[in-house]
């Protein structure tokens, strides 16, 4: 699609000003770093994938069962840092959204060269629920893998314009630790080193003999956890079955299955960006020139059509059925930038506040409603996954002679949480963490007695065989602990404690 420009003698210059990148680092700096600090006032509790890492991220290795480990590497970083503890959980990942958005506005910067587009087209990250509110209140994984997936696309069109060495090394580093993110960050890396030797101006980048320094960083980075993956392939590929979940039927039902899926997660990602985007473009018309990279844009075209590609394949030789939005986000999160090659032109003083606003807004709405939702549980009858009084339920089994030691359940978020307050005690969780305890050490066995007022079977015997001895039911205690921020709602625990 052609761009259209006005006339010369229609051009009007619109002024903004030239501070405004700056402007716009440092709010969303303050944006982030305040999220961080509401995370930490609203509740000690730890969400569903904090707790997967403060089970996970006890000790360092190559891989964790169906998740792969680069995440779970940092944790254990940021733990050391700071401490076990909210601060490092909530830090982590709001630095990688900030990060992200900060790669954004370079990228934009780079394909529009034009000011009021870029802050638009990086902002309205915003304008996607995947990014402003899931990946904000409870995604982790994902998250690394589109801050890995936006640091390689800022690298790959860092290399075309300097092709150096270290550019190569880095961009190596970044895709050999994207590969370590998660699974569907490959999909983006074929994508992207398909649209370039398909776009003339990239080919060269892609083909070049230093290319192989880049293979040779990412084969040496992802060698050892990858090698893992081939020998634990039961454990590794367990989330993959996710994907095949509506299949089984006629290979045309598949495929509409699978066509269909996609369909439905692109358009669940993406659409308030295609409401303001559309109607913006069809009521409004160029006000101004600007001299966008036309090569960067007809790339980012070609990456999201071989993304889809991609796709594709695997739903026609593969038999996929089942995509999520969330899914899609590594390799979709440029959109605002793609369409904004379209806009910029459109844009005037004006209407560059009427859109700046129309950003921040769902931005705001999403702290408020995240905070919100927690502290007002009694007044909505709905009880959060940061409700759980986790912390004084371990402050109870505390008082009652458990003062640390080996602790094990079967369920990862009162693990996980349970971890938070008996700094350095083992947590061991069936299927998630497993290793040899030392007897001699006090033992806590925990469940939800809630849904079982019996301890469970499995947990049971489980726990029987690690420590070599049985364990008597009538020896069951039970904790139970009003829920954060709702009076006369409470939760249940059953535990034992084994000296």
């Amino acid at each position: 699609m052609a761009l259209m420009i006005p006339r010369e003698d229609t051009i009007k210059t619109y002024r903004i000003e030239p501070n405004v990148d700056r402007a716009v680092f440092w709010g969303l700096a303050a944006y982030f770093l305040l999220s961080v600090i509401l995370r930490v006032a609203i509740s000690s509790t730890a969400d569903m994938d904090e707790t997967e890492q403060l089970v996970y991220a006890q000790v360092l290795r190559p891989g964790y069962g169906a998740q792969l480990p680069l995440y779970v590497w940092l944790q254990y970083l940021s733990f050391s840092l700071f401490g076990v503890n909210i601060f490092a959980l909530s830090i982590l990942k709001y630095t990688l959204l900030f990060s992200t958005y900060v790669c954004v506005m370079k990228i934009a910067g780079k394909a529009l060269h034009d000011r009021m587009g870029v802050t638009i087209a990086t902002l309205s990250l915003f304008l996607i629920p995947q990014v402003v509110w899931e990946s904000y209140r409870t995604l982790s994984n994902t998250v690394l893998a589109t801050f890995m997936a936006a640091l390689t696309l800022l690298l790959f069109l860092r290399l075309r314009e300097k092709p150096t060495y270290v550019n190569y090394i880095l961009f190596g580093t970044a895709v050999g630790l994207g590969m370590l993110s998660k699974y569907n960050y490959a999909i983006f890396f074929v994508a992207i080193i398909a649209a370039g030797i398909a776009t003339p101006d990239f080919r060269k980048t892609v083909l070049a003999g230093r290319s192989a320094l880049s293979l040779m960083v990412m084969f040496f980075i992802t060698a050892p956890p990858y090698i893992w993956i081939a020998g634990n392939l039961d454990k590794a590929t367990a989330s993959t079955k996710k994907l095949q979940a509506l299949g089984g039927g006629t290979m045309l039902h598949d495929y509409l299955s699978g066509f269909g899926s996609i369909l439905a997660a692109a358009v669940g990602y993406f659409w308030p960006i295609l409401i303001v985007f559309g109607a913006f473009f069809f009521l409004s018309r160029p006000l101004r020139a600007t001299a966008p990279d036309e090569s960067t844009h007809v790339f980012l075209g070609r990456t999201l059509m071989a993304s889809l590609a991609v796709c594709s394949i695997l739903i026609l030789f593969f038999r996929v059925t089942y995509f999520k939005e969330r899914w899609l986000q590594p390799f979709l999160f440029f959109l605002p930038i793609f369409f904004m090659h379209y806009l910029s032109p459109r844009i005037d003083n004006k209407r560059f506040r009427w859109l700046l606003a129309l950003t921040v807004i769902p931005a705001v709405l999403a702290m408020l409603t995240f905070s919100g939702s927690v502290i007002m549980a009694s007044k909505t009858n709905k009880e959060t996954r940061l409700s759980p009084p986790y912390r004084a339920m371990a402050a109870h089994i505390l008082n009652d002679g458990f003062d640390g030691g080996t602790i094990i359940t079967d369920d990862h978020r009162i693990g996980g949480n349970f971890r938070l307050f008996f700094k350095g005690s083992p947590v061991l969780v069936p299927g998630m963490m497993e290793m040899p305890i030392r007897r001699e050490n006090p033992t806590l066995i925990l469940w939800n007695a809630e849904r079982s007022e019996a301890p469970p079977e499995r947990l049971m015997a489980w726990a029987e065989e690690l420590l070599g001895t049985r364990l008597e039911t009538s020896e069951a205690r039970y904790v139970e602990k009003p829920v954060l921020y709702w009076e006369g709602k409470t939760m249940r625990l059953g535990y034992y404690i084994i000296k």
